[in-house]
């Protein structure tokens, strides 16, 4: 059997959070890590995301090649309440030429940077590459629900970026929110979190095209919400695997939902898988313990 084998670490003075690791197509031994570093600060040399080339990892070598805050460009954002403590960076994808990368930018909603320079290896050797000002996607970005701020419990939803990914080879892309029980935040709870398809073909001026949820983000659902429901279970978003025409998202206790996006207008579930977990599998996240079908 193949055994794991670590070659190297690397340390860094930040706090990574979500990491997308991005083979050069047109050189596959160059590989590059693009690390979410959430933070509110609006300093602009304090960076939301690092860009790190790990090609010579073996050897114990890393070299960060670029980097950015964009949270400077936020109205207000110099007092993080006006954004409820939650404007930042949550993760980003690059796309499959690595010349753009799509921002999941939690209460800031949805953007786009470019990183062609990163992409086409522009950069100088020994310098990292500032990103601040290369964003397509002017900010304040696109956001959705109740913005900036949310007192939570409404039908539209708190906006809490989560992910943000393209559909290959088509000029869409999704956003994920994540959101879980009042256990983690008063705002939180019903209607959790949902997917949004977005028309991307002008970056500058990204819109939403539609949105997909299932039955408990809904209205209907609201009156069979307990308050242990409400505390301790999510039925919300979460990871998203991305093809061109089909969507694989881990819904929390909405199981495993398949999203037909053939039509980005106009989503729609081609099939679901929601196991009954085994009970250590269960309880290994207190945010999500409670109620069935967790995933």
């Amino acid at each position: 059997p193949i055994r794991p084998k670590l070659v190297s670490t690397y340390v860094s003075s930040l706090l990574p959070h979500e990491m997308f690791l991005w083979i050069d197509p047109k050189n596959p031994s160059r590989a590059l890590l693009w690390i979410s570093t959430p933070t509110s600060s609006a300093n602009p040399n304090v960076p939301n995301m690092l860009i790190t080339d790990i090609s010579r990892a073996r050897q114990g070598t890393f070299t960060e090649i670029a980097a950015g805050n964009w949270n400077q460009f936020f109205p207000g954002a110099a007092d993080p309440a006006n954004y409820d403590f939650d404007l930042a960076l949550h993760s980003m994808t690059p796309s499959f030429d690595g010349r753009r990368t799509y921002l999941a930018y939690l209460r800031g909603g949805f953007g786009i940077l470019d990183t062609s320079k990163v992409a086409n290896n522009q950069i100088a050797a020994g310098t990292a590459e500032n990103l601040n000002d290369d964003l397509l996607t002017p900010a304040p970005f696109p956001t959705w629900g109740t913005g900036p701020q949310c007192e939570g419990h409404t039908a539209l939803g708190c906006a809490e970026s989560h992910s943000a990914v393209p559909l290959p080879g088509r000029p869409f892309a999704i956003t994920i929110d994540e959101v879980y029980g009042t256990f983690t935040v008063p705002s939180f709870g019903w209607p959790w979190g949902w997917a949004r398809l977005w028309n991307v073909a002008q970056p500058r001026r990204p819109h939403m095209l539609s949105e997909y949820k299932i039955f408990q983000n809904t209205v209907a659902f609201r009156p069979s919400v307990d308050p242990a429901t409400e505390q301790f279970t999510s039925y919300s978003s979460h990871n998203p695997t991305v093809t061109r025409n089909l969507v694989l998202d881990s819904w929390h206790s909405g199981g495993l939902q398949a999203i037909d996006v053939e039509d980005p207008g106009n989503p729609a579930q081609t099939g679901w898988f929601s196991p009954s977990p085994l009970a250590n599998v269960a309880l290994e996240d207190p945010a999500l313990s409670r109620g069935p079908n967790k995933v």
